[in-house]
């Protein structure tokens, strides 16, 4: 009598007759459970060889066609999971992907939807979850630090072009004076049914969990930047676990999902696939006593990663890229990525005191409405103008203090270690940088101000491109021109120039003869503030396109006429 298999979904199916022998070799098969209603044996897809190579060994086989197309699902996700190439292009309704990031989401659609994307930063990993949320059905959760949150709902509007309101943002109270855009709800029992897109933060997934069950099933869950579940016992990781089993379709970020050891990669892949990554072998101590010189001790259960044999991780390499994990470096796709890449980060504004910024913001609405007033009265008409001018230089300045917490939170969550060049405008900006990055005790922060001597300045590029310092904190005027930190291949704004020019310049410190790295410049903003006028304005002007105010070209030169016009500009966005 033979036995025969078949893949439904994403679930492997054996059918046999009973054979007392073979029941020692099935049960050896990871992930396979017996179902005594429907008198079969099941598992995951990603124990389809294996199931095969065991049942094999008891009865002959009968492989359903659905097999063979896993088998060739199989072998083209392997390929997919280590390319910089695809064969089909891949679009979204804000832009075209490169073809290594194709590959990527082509590597997730093979895997059913479940598998962990770990290229390296900067590589995109977020639009490739984005397209394949785009070719569901269904609602979509994402479940990310806190700081990433508005950076998550900016990208989903960007790329997928939904509409704000329809992206839920989880854990923030909506503010009456200068409210997000997007849909915020501060309690989980306030959530909305029926959005697309949820956005929530990890310290609160324990708290919310139940109230993000009800809403299942989800169409797809990500989890961002998925080492930071690198303790199952955690409550947080206990409550993903949960959320987790909402969805068959899951995927995981991270650039670093081993950062402190083989031992954190277990727990992302048993977040994978709970089935598989469990039992003697391939459960925790099974694993880490493989991969991480796991050993019982005095004090419980203990890692020497010295321990472990270098054969048996390059194993483990070869068996789960592929399976699980699709990883490309920046080396691999060089021939794809642009010299120089813009990015714009939507800060979170909960570290934010915004009261200085909205007083400001409350002033210059009076002088708008006092300008108003004065139609035909040229003399009153300079005299306010005047006031205005001196009123959007105070609220930049107060819209970039207010940022310098939310920004460093940023630059240690995502440049972690890597030498960068951070610009503001602003001498108080500048100061105050300065000065919260120099209480972070692993960074080494060097300046270059107005104030500085040219001397001074050669001394202070020098010491950072001999890597005596990590980071440069910049005025954009007296370090956008002349020097070479090509040390670094990560620039930020924490501020912009009213000119265009100012910024090209001071972007290419770090991209310049020398370079041998693609470079990226981030450009962190308040989200519903000023920021997102004056980017607007930027990025046309850059984009050879030209905003018009009342009939009138805006011009984006820095004079007294371009700050007039953008603050117009801002006014009419808040209304």
């Amino acid at each position: 009598m033979s036995a025969s298999i078949e893949v439904r979904g994403d679930r492997a199916v054996l059918r046999s007759p009973f054979n007392q022998e073979a029941l020692t070799t099935i049960r050896q098969v990871p992930g396979l459970r017996w179902s005594g209603t429907h008198r079969v044996w099941h598992g995951p897809v990603t124990c389809l060889e294996e199931l095969i190579t065991a049942a094999g060994q008891h009865w002959p086989l009968h492989l359903d066609n659905t097999v063979h197309q896993e088998r060739a699902r199989i072998v083209r996700a392997r390929k997919s999971a280590r390319s910089a190439v695809c064969d089909e292009s891949l679009s979204l309704p804000g832009g075209q992907l490169y073809p290594y990031q194709a590959a990527g989401v082509r590597f997730l659609r093979d895997r059913h939807g479940v598998g962990l994307i770990a290229d390296e930063m900067g590589l995109g990993k977020t639009v490739q979850a984005l397209a394949l949320a785009h070719s569901i059905d269904g609602p979509v959760l994402v479940i990310c630090p806190a700081s990433l949150r508005l950076n998550w709902a900016a990208e989903i509007e960007k790329w997928l072009h939904t509409p704000p309101r329809d992206i839920v943002i989880g854990g923030i109270k909506q503010k009456k004076r200068n409210p997000l855009p997007w849909t915020c709800v501060s309690q989980p029992d306030t959530l909305p049914a029926g959005a697309p897109f949820y956005v929530v933060n990890y310290d609160i997934l324990s708290r919310w969990k139940n109230r993000l069950r009800l809403a299942a099933p989800w169409g797809l869950v990500v989890f961002d930047e998925s080492h930071f579940l690198k303790n199952s016992r955690s409550q947080r990781s206990r409550a993903a676990q949960e959320i987790r089993d909402c969805s068959r379709r899951v995927v995981l970020l991270s650039g670093t999902p081993a950062a402190n050891g083989i031992q954190d990669l277990w727990h992302q892949l048993h977040l994978l696939d709970p089935q598989l990554w469990s039992g003697k072998e391939r459960g925790y101590k099974g694993f880490t006593a493989k991969y991480a010189g796991g050993f019982e001790g005095k004090w419980g259960w203990q890692l020497r990663p010295d321990r472990a044999k270098a054969g048996d991780l390059e194993d483990l390499g070869e068996n789960i890229v592929g399976t699980f994990i699709a990883r490309r470096t920046k080396t691999q796709v060089l021939p794809d990525l642009p010299k120089k890449t813009r990015c714009t980060v939507q800060l979170d504004t909960a570290s934010m005191t915004t009261t200085n910024y909205m007083a400001q913001v409350s002033a210059l609405e009076a002088l708008r409405e006092q300008l108003k007033g004065a139609a035909g009265n040229d003399e009153r008409i300079q005299t306010i103008q005047g006031e205005i001018l001196g009123g959007m230089a105070t609220l930049r300045q107060r819209l970039g203090v207010m940022k310098v917490e939310a920004a460093v939170h940023w630059c240690n969550e995502t440049l972690e270690t890597k030498p960068f060049v951070i610009f503001a405008w602003h001498r108080e900006v500048q100061t105050e940088l300065y000065e919260r990055l120099q209480r972070e005790d692993d960074r080494k922060v060097g300046a270059i101000f107005g104030s500085h001597s040219a001397q001074e300045r050669a001394a202070t590029v020098a010491a950072f491109q001999a890597g005596e310092l990590d980071v440069l904190v910049c005025s954009i005027l007296a370090a956008g021109v002349g020097l070479t930190l090509t040390r670094a291949s990560h620039v930020v704004f924490l501020e912009r120039s009213y000119r265009p020019a100012d910024l090209d310049q001071a972007e290419d410190r770090i991209h310049r003869i020398g370079q041998e790295q693609p470079c990226w410049a981030w450009y962190l903003d308040a989200p519903s503030t000023f920021d997102a006028t004056l980017a607007k304005a930027v990025d046309a002007k850059r984009d050879a396109h030209s905003l018009v105010l009342d009939g009138e070209v805006l011009r984006m030169d820095g004079s007294p006429q371009a700050q007039l016009q953008l603050f117009q500009l801002y006014m009419n966005a808040r209304q």
